[in-house]
């Protein structure tokens, strides 16, 4: 059956809306909970609900009656904005799994977790996502879309490259899907990049409510001998100017493996062989917000880019290292999560602390049968769930993988794919909701 046709997205244009994860459970919401009786309109009981001390008596209040419900998922995204921003550890349930092109022309693919699949949700594993969404041309938008980041609840999804670079962020949950501007080719078309998406979640103050869905994306790429930045802003809906990057230049095949990007105070931080790349974007300037750059060393030299990840405190402010190494005492292979390995004078003033051996973990993971000839391929982290995504082969050069979550709150290890494909596993990005999804998702439990 063909794809239902919604309005084309000119490459220029957005925001569009598919079916969210999220309908899927408002469809099945028939529970026969008798209505409670109240002379307070909608607008007044938000105004009670984001002044709740915490997410879980919102969820409370949610779970008092069906209209109460009804407006806490309505309003999930400015509640959740309303709420106090501290943070004490992760919440593992925000982790549902992981997308993957497993080839060009099969489209995207969503694997989830355990706990999502048996979800209200109804996540199946290893289906097809469609966003029923045509571009410009009429083919399905998702087509041949390959995820290169995903954070807050967001995914990064390149489209096409043929006649330029051309980027949509979505929204799996909402369904809410923004078509970038194409950086057409040769003059604006970037070769080998890395890409980071930072959100409102991010910024410290909190926005207005007409910028709830804000986002900022930033590229890092080479042209003319120079590695340079670039950042797309959703308020303007326009790509800002190129900029260049201090420092020397970064060989255009290693911006192409670059890992995923954490952020930390609004600060995109990227793993690079010898030290983690910082660039912060200044939220109040527009179109080109990029203005502040470092670079931390690593204390231990050298590191590879796929057997090492960047990671955050469950606290959120500092930057964690995190590497996976068969230890011959014990025969299995242990978990890292250290401070240690960075080191640099802008640490302490852009990430609220310092290095500390003294908080480094090691976690045995006794249940992954592997050998000193098994490789570990780190692949994300959810910063907000505290989920480590990793792939073992058995030796280098293998062709397939298995690939598991590890949650660093519950200890909970979950193999996720068995022989996976290995070129797969470089176009994977893990998924996490963000807090908004997470209070309509449990409003409408």
């Amino acid at each position: 059956m063909p794809p239902v046709r919604r309005a084309r997205a000119h490459p220029a244009a957005g925001p569009y809306t598919t079916d969210g994860w999220l309908s899927r459970r408002r469809r099945r919401h028939h529970r026969g909970v008798a209505n409670v009786t109240s002379n307070l309109p909608d607008d007044a009981l938000f105004e009670i609900f984001s002044r709740v001390p915490s997410a879980a008596d919102v969820a409370r209040c949610a779970a008092t009656c069906r209209r109460w419900g009804r407006v806490v998922a309505a309003r999930a995204a400015a509640i959740s904005r309303a709420l106090p921003s501290n943070r004490r550890g992760f919440l593992p349930h925000l982790a549902l799994g992981f997308i993957y092109q497993q080839r060009k022309q099969n489209g995207l693919r969503f694997v989830p977790t355990a706990s999502a699949a048996a979800s209200p949700l109804h996540l199946g594993g290893g289906t097809p996502l469609d966003a029923r969404l045509l571009d410009e041309r009429g083919a399905c938008l998702f087509d041949h879309a390959r995820p290169v980041a995903s954070r807050n609840g967001r995914v990064v999804l390149e489209l096409r490259r043929a006649d330029g670079l051309t980027l949509s962020v979505w929204n799996p949950m909402t369904g809410d899907v923004s078509v970038l501007p194409t950086l057409s080719a040769p003059k604006d078309s970037p070769g080998d990049y890395a890409c980071a998406i930072l959100t409102a979640d991010d910024l410290d103050t909190p926005p207005p409510s007409s910028t709830a869905d804000l986002f900022r994306l930033l590229l890092m790429y080479n042209r003319r001998g120079s590695t340079l930045l670039r950042s797309y802003s959703s308020d303007t809906r326009r790509w800002g100017d190129e900029r260049g990057k201090p420092g020397d230049r970064i060989r255009s095949r290693v911006l192409g493996q670059l890992g995923p990007a954490v952020v930390l105070r609004g600060m995109a931080y990227w793993h690079t062989r010898y030290g983690a790349l910082g660039v912060r974007l200044d939220a109040a300037s527009s179109p080109s917000p990029v203005d502040d750059v470092c670079f931390l060393t690593y204390k231990g030299g050298y590191c590879k880019l796929d057997e090492h990840v960047l990671a955050v405190s469950p606290d959120g402010t500092t930057l964690r290292f995190v590497e996976i190494r068969f230890t011959g005492a014990t025969q299995t292979p242990v978990i890292t999560f250290s401070t240690s390995l960075l080191k640099g004078p802008d640490y302490e003033s852009t990430t609220g602390g310092f290095y500390d051996a003294t908080l480094d973990e090691h976690i045995h993971l006794p249940r992954i049968k592997a050998t000193r000839a098994s490789r570990y391929n780190l692949l994300w982290f959810g910063e907000k769930s505290g989920t480590l995504i990793f792939a073992v082969l058995d030796k280098p050069g293998s062709s397939t993988c298995d690939v598991f979550a590890f949650n660093i709150a519950t200890r909970s290890l979950e193999k996720l794919a068995d022989e996976m494909c290995c070129h797969a596993c470089k176009n994977l990005c893990g998924y996490e909701m963000d807090r908004a999804a997470l209070l309509a998702w449990l409003a409408l439990r």
